[in-house]
């Protein structure tokens, strides 16, 4: 393995926050992981593992061992009937991914088109845009235990996946290092277009079939329409979730804000649109305070305009939750990530 102390991670978060890890290094393939495991095993230090950085809140420094995957590799496996199975590396650029799947007309995957970051982050936040998450298409999610050296391939049930959540994201299953995530996808099947801005992105142009490119193509358009380009204007994309609610917490809050729209969860619950909440109950879409912000064009996506540190983003997500809190009643959570490096067993 390639060591690098006191290594930047400047350009490896896309929020643009300036971090430096104690040490730094690249992991190809499954012969870089025993050396590391080993080099962690000796040195007993904390590590972190690191995708492409699009999720993440960094500290100025930060201690131990980051290490980042550049597991590439792609392959397709027809199971039967116009279904098969996508297998990732972990290493691989997530929209790279989508746009393979797009170019052999294989569906499930289009609508999380142009989402930052590596594949192997897919399953630990259980990404998800436009009415689809990762987890309505992943098959198993293929790991590596740096604390024991050993494999182990889990399905999509033993994930656990949940609303940007799943298994990966508790701190005890942090030694498991993504190496593949396999995806089920499909020929001649029809596309998820109930999202609000695609249906009314397609029905503007009275297209009521449209091909699987013009469906990829249309969520780039919409996005690039909505979310900051991260290479400019530090970000994570949204930054936030959307928090959910008891049923009867949401009528309250609907009796006071009857413009409110809530989405039903599992026929008990409702999520309620930070966004909309933000900006139009709150009213605080382009807030901007110091070096942090609330993008002026999606609330729930928080913008770094220069030289923001974590306690800056802390501080201005604190009175943002605490607004929310008075005027709804609702507590709010990042759905970005606060690096907090695992401590070697």
């Amino acid at each position: 393995m390639t060591l690098q102390e006191n290594y930047s991670l400047d350009g490896l978060n896309t929020l643009g926050l300036k971090s430096t890890a104690r040490y730094f290094t690249v992991i190809k393939n499954e012969t870089d992981l025993v050396e590391v495991a080993f080099f962690l095993k000796n040195k007993k230090l904390p590590f972190f593992i690191l995708g492409g950085g699009s999720n993440l809140v960094l500290p100025e420094i930060v201690d131990g061992l980051v290490i980042k995957s550049e597991i590439l590799g792609k392959d397709l496996k027809l199971i039967g009937n116009g279904v098969f199975h996508l297998g990732l590396g972990s290493g691989e650029r997530w929209d790279d991914g989508v746009s393979y799947a797009v170019k052999n007309n294989l569906v499930g995957l289009e609508n999380l088109s142009a989402i930052p970051g590596t594949v192997g982050a897919a399953p630990v936040q259980n990404i998800g845009a436009y009415g689809v998450e990762a987890s309505q298409c992943i098959v198993t999610v293929e790991t590596f235990d740096l604390e024991k050296m050993t494999k182990k391939v889990w399905t999509n049930k033993d994930c656990a996946f949940g609303y940007r959540d799943s298994i990966f994201k508790k701190a005890e299953n942090k030694k498991y290092f993504i190496t593949k995530v396999v995806f089920q996808v499909k020929q001649n099947a029809w596309p998820t277009l109930e999202y609000k801005d695609l249906k009314n992105y397609f029905a503007e142009r009275n297209n009521l079939k449209p091909t699987l490119t013009e469906v990829r193509n249309a969520i780039l358009e919409i996005r690039q329409s909505k979310l900051p380009d991260w290479r400019v204007l530090g970000s994570v994309g949204s930054f936030f979730k959307n928090p959910i609610v008891s049923i009867e917490h949401y009528d309250e809050i609907k009796k006071i804000y009857p413009e409110l729209i809530g989405y039903p969860v599992d026929g008990k619950k409702m999520k309620i649109p930070l966004g909309f909440v933000f900006d139009k109950i709150c009213n605080l879409k382009g807030l901007k305070f110091g070096h942090v912000g609330l993008y002026e064009k999606q609330a729930l996506v928080l913008v770094n305009y220069g030289g923001a540190t974590i306690s800056d983003i802390e501080l201005f997500t604190d009175n943002l939750f605490a607004t929310v809190k008075e005027k709804i009643g609702v507590g709010i959570e990042w759905e970005a990530e606060k690096v907090l490096p695992k401590k070697f067993q």
